[in-house]
């Protein structure tokens, strides 16, 4: 019924898209440096 190599393919591209998705945010929210920010808050340094 279904083509298991198209299926498989349809899932790494999915997958592969995301994590292009994924790292380009990452990098536009370094300008942002929300991870520093986060960290201030909820671990601050003595």
């Amino acid at each position: 019924m279904f083509n298991s190599k198209f299926f498989t393919a349809v899932i790494v591209l999915t997958f592969v898209a995301l994590g292009a998705t994924v790292t380009f945010q990452v990098l536009e929210m370094k300008e942002y440096n929300l991870f520093n920010t986060l960290q201030q808050r909820y671990f601050p340094s003595k």
